[in-house]
């Protein structure tokens, strides 16, 4: 009989640990939630029939020792079982027969304070019922409580990360050209007021830029824009120089850590590229630029403005 006791618990404890797996691993997928709560119940159920049904036939066969023994055993299960207290229906059918079964075993046996310990145990299972349906109400107000602030804080996490992309795409847009993708006018203010050290400017004008416009089209005009933009930033260091657009078809090359005769040459190899394009297919004729060069020598210091009108000065010259 204790054989088939045990083969019968090893069962249920098997039984419930596979239904378990299947149902965190979607292994059932035409298994319903009701269905679901009918079988887990079952399982919970089964278990503390098991559990009662022993206690009820051991302690009356046994001594006073023995009775204590069984009985210790059989709350230990009850005590192991507390995790399970959020589900409140199948913890009260696991307890309510192991008290039941205490008590019927109590009654059965020939012991001195039998009805009295039959007594405790039946106000044992109502206590064990109130203390479960308070203390699940609040464990299972915790559990989401929980659940819903992990969602909370990864929908968060999410939002910062979709603002934190936003930001990123309106700085760009705010201090990229749209068009040829290079700096525009506030972000040129921006770098200008951070430079340190000898520097030098160079002011570009496509030539003739509205007669090619006008012959070839606002479509043709803007790839000519973005070929000598391309162009621009070919010919710079991107790590310490920049390219902004100053609009329609005029461009600054900033150049940092530099002296005037290297800016020369910069000038130089820029109009040598932009003069290629043709060339190279990029416009639909032949495209030349002019640039004025001006370079922080001498003192007293010159400001940008200064160096943007002795630029623009050598332009309109070239």
């Amino acid at each position: 009989w204790l054989v088939l006791w045990m083969s019968f618990f090893f069962f249920v404890a098997i039984v419930a640990l596979v239904s378990v797996h299947c149902r965190k691993h979607n292994l059932l997928p035409g298994l319903s939630d009701k269905a679901w709560t009918v079988q887990i119940r079952a399982v919970y159920l089964l278990a503390g029939c098991n559990w009662g049904i022993a206690a009820c036939w051991l302690v009356p066969i046994g001594n006073q020792d023995q009775a204590l023994v069984v009985t210790s055993i059989v709350f230990a299960a009850v005590t192991l079982a507390v995790p399970c207290i959020v589900y409140r229906a199948a913890f009260n059918l696991f307890q309510l027969p192991i008290f039941l079964g205490v008590a019927a075993g109590f009654a059965l046996s020939p012991f001195q304070y039998s009805m009295l310990l039959t007594t405790g145990s039946l106000l044992m299972a109502v206590c064990a019922i109130l203390i479960s349906n308070a203390l699940g109400d609040q464990l299972l107000a915790a559990l989401r409580l929980s659940i819903d602030n992990k969602e909370l804080a990864k929908r968060l996490e999410q939002r910062s990360a979709e603002l934190e992309a936003a930001n990123r795409e309106l700085l760009i847009e705010n201090s990229t050209d749209a068009l040829t993708s290079v700096s525009n006018r506030r972000s040129l203010m921006t770098f200008a007021r951070a430079l340190r050290g000898n520097h030098a400017i160079i002011l570009a004008d496509i030539d003739h830029f509205k007669s090619y416009n006008d012959t070839f089209g606002h479509a043709e005009g803007d790839a000519c824009l973005i070929a000598v933009a391309e162009t621009l930033k070919m010919s710079v260091r991107p790590d310490l120089d920049m390219i902004a657009r100053l609009g329609g078809e005029e461009f600054v090359v900033v150049l940092t850590e530099t002296c005037e005769e290297r800016a020369i040459l910069v000038a130089e190899s820029i109009r040598r590229s932009v003069s290629k394009l043709f060339d190279a297919a990029r416009v639909r004729r032949k495209v030349t630029i002019s640039m004025g060069v001006s370079a922080t020598t001498g003192s007293p210091r010159k400001t940008l403005s200064m160096m943007m009108e002795e630029a623009d000065a050598a332009l309109y010259q070239a």
